[in-house]
């Protein structure tokens, strides 16, 4: 089981132990207490400073046995540069005799444990759990690095979001082309975060030059002085210049290396560009400009916000061509009512786009966001709601669990009863979901719906704990919707319960959880006017 300092690269799958030890005998004792425990592994040992510091990087070890006397070197040196230079590295300190305060400072310094030499019996056991710490360890870092990762998804999707709904806003708002270019532009750099961005349209001219139309975060002077063209040039090679030659949406990252972005590389450095997205407007499938979005960050442009944006873009190319259109004829009050039901189902969409997104991570959820949704909208009208109410009701149920897009996927869709720490999580996607719709400009109060849908008349829910007079009533009616939908469908850790047992429970804790008109309302709907949930795609 010992392996010698020439032997190092030598393939095994035991456990490598590299021990830190001057004395064979003292070394030969470890390596029996080792061998007795019946642990698998290859040994190396190893008497100067050098020797030690050659193996730490050549042999790799899975942990480090280290004496604390040497007479060249100590346990304490050779724990402190392990943690410097392999922190992932377990180190245990094995000695002769060590006072109590010794040890202490060496566990603060980042030993795992320490082992007398009179007491070997320890030592296998204090690997074992030293690894099993480190083990632990890596995977909380992992899952730490996770949540980081989709805290800044959720991030990019709330401010993408936000740039939509406010662009939205524009177009509803516009009475001329020029200023609604200018406002879009303006969105998307003030509110989007985005670098720069600009409108291009197509010049019909020898040299297929682009005319700025607007821009934000650089002067049309600038653009101009690129002498850009829409020809298939040298010039003509950036992203814009592709939207308006193929009519497909272009994306370039990492700009400053890209040969076709060499007239701008200039102002890429000054600006701080290091992606660029194009998107084509067209009219009735012929490109009249396109619009060009530029981001500091060389990997932006994932899948869900490349969506968006596109949703983007193809608004702005209806508005364009909707003010066209009533400039150009009579009826300008038909076309502004199909122009605002174009864009409300636009934004309805995109909202729909990222509740899709977040069943498409979690299977066993699939189609519960419209389930829950169809059975919301059943029991308001029931109850005789507005319809004004029942729309809103039934946007933000489509979308109640958004906020799970912050939770990462393998506890959503964990085959087991959820530990408390995970459930935790679990309670603060209502939150999330509220802090991502908060700033769009709903004619709903979508984002209070969303907050409130798992809170109980009675106080005993969450987020906040709130009681029935505080409560929205399209939130009472969703909360109703949610209970019986999740009980009569599979979850990851426990079969379906039935419509029956769902009734129940509602029927049981009606007025103490759930408000009684909306319970009333569910139990008419399934036994007495034969209410089923449609044949929507799920498990």
């Amino acid at each position: 089981m010992t392996a010698c300092p020439d032997d190092m690269d030598a393939p095994g799958e035991e456990l490598r132990i590299l021990l830190l030890e001057d004395v064979p005998s003292d070394a030969e004792l470890e390596e029996g207490a080792l061998l007795e425990s019946g642990l698998a592994f290859r040994l190396l040992r190893v008497a100067t400073r050098e020797a030690y510091m050659r193996a730490l990087d050549e042999f790799k070890p899975d942990i480090v046995l280290a004496d604390y006397r040497l007479p060249s070197y100590n346990g304490r040196d050779a724990l402190e540069y392990a943690r410097l230079t392999h922190p992932e590295i377990p180190v245990i300190i094995v000695s002769g005799t060590l006072g109590d305060e010794a040890a202490v400072e060496l566990l603060k310094l980042g030993a795992r444990d320490y082992v007398l030499k009179d007491h070997l019996a320890k030592l296998a056991p204090a690997i074992q759990r030293s690894l099993a710490e480190e083990r632990g360890f890596r995977q909380r870092k992992l899952a730490e690095a996770a949540l980081r990762e989709s805290e800044e998804h959720l991030r990019k999707i709330n401010r993408t979001l936000r740039t939509l709904s406010a662009g939205n806003l524009a177009l509803v708002k516009a009475t001329n082309e020029e200023k609604l270019l200018d406002d879009v532009c303006r969105i998307i750099v003030d509110i989007g975060e985005y670098r720069m961005a600009w409108v291009g349209y197509p010049a019909d001219d020898p040299a297929r030059s682009i005319a700025p139309m607007a821009c934000q975060g650089i002067t049309r002077d600038d653009i101009a002085g690129l002498q850009l063209t829409w020809a298939d040039s040298a010039r003509g090679q950036g992203a814009l210049a592709g939207a308006l030659r193929g009519g497909q949406l272009q994306i370039r990252r990492d700009i400053l290396k890209d040969s076709g972005f060499e007239s701008h590389h200039k102002l890429a450095v000054v600006h701080g560009w290091n992606a660029n997205l194009a998107v084509p407007l067209a009219d009735d499938g012929h490109i009249f400009g396109a619009l060009s979005i530029f981001s500091a960050d060389p990997n932006a442009f994932d899948a869900d916000e490349v969506a968006l944006l596109n949703e983007l873009g193809s608004d702005l190319a209806f508005g364009i061509n909707t003010l066209r259109t009533r400039a150009e004829r009579d009826q300008a009050a038909e076309k502004s009512r199909q122009y605002l039901n174009q864009i409300k189902a636009n934004l309805t969409d995109a909202i729909q786009a990222i509740a899709t997104t977040i069943e498409m991570r979690d299977a066993y959820t699939a189609g519960h966001q419209r389930r829950v949704s169809e059975l919301a909208t059943a029991i308001a009208h029931e109850m005789g709601l507005p319809q004004e109410k029942i729309d809103g009701l039934h946007l933000a149920a489509v979308i109640h669990d958004l906020g799970k897009i912050s939770i990462p996927a393998e506890i959503l869709s964990k085959p087991a009863k959820l530990s408390p720490i995970e459930f935790e999580l679990i309670k603060v996607h209502p939150q999330s979901g509220h802090e991502i719709l908060k700033g769009i400009d709903f004619p709903w109060p979508i984002a209070q719906i969303v907050l409130q849908h798992h809170e109980r008349l009675d106080g005993s829910g969450y987020p906040q704990g709130l009681k029935r007079e505080a409560l929205l009533p399209e939130a009472g009616i969703l909360a109703v919707a949610d209970v019986v939908e999740a009980m009569a469908s599979h979850r990851p850790y426990r079969a379906a319960l039935g419509v029956d047992a769902a009734l129940d429970e509602i029927s049981r804790n009606r007025g103490r959880f759930y408000d009684p008109g909306a319970v009333d309302a569910c139990l008419t709907l399934f036994k007495e006017k034969g209410f089923t949930f449609s044949a929507v795609h799920g498990p």
